[in-house]
């Protein structure tokens, strides 16, 4: 199993309008980190396809979507749902700690 580091993307408060993706940047780049119905889910920030920001579509319970394209992905594995992109994206743990939302990236 790959080592992890935690990455803090905010506090509860800053994910208090559900469903929208936010972009947290970290050493390495960006994850997007979205809260839908209590849940918190983070991923890659970036649309397999032609590399958009998946920070500026949506999300729901179940899927994320791009917003240039419109691509779909399932928000618990990562795996396409409906393309234009076929590549899966990267899913992170996200913990909460108090307040803090923190997400689990490879190092």
């Amino acid at each position: 199993m790959p080592e992890t580091e935690y990455v803090n993307a905010g506090t509860l408060a800053d994910y208090a309008e559900e469903g929208v993706i936010k972009a947290v940047e970290y050493d390495r780049g960006y994850i997007a980190v979205v809260q839908v119905g209590g849940k918190f889910h983070a991923f890659t920030n970036v649309c397999p396809h032609a590399g958009f920001p998946l920070s500026g579509g949506g999300a729901s319970a179940t899927e994320v979507m791009c917003f240039a394209h419109g691509a779909v992905f399932n928000i618990e594995t990562g795996a396409p749902v409906e393309g234009p992109a076929y590549e899966p994206i990267d899913i992170y743990e996200v913990h909460i700690e108090g307040e803090d939302v923190l997400v689990a990236v490879p190092k």
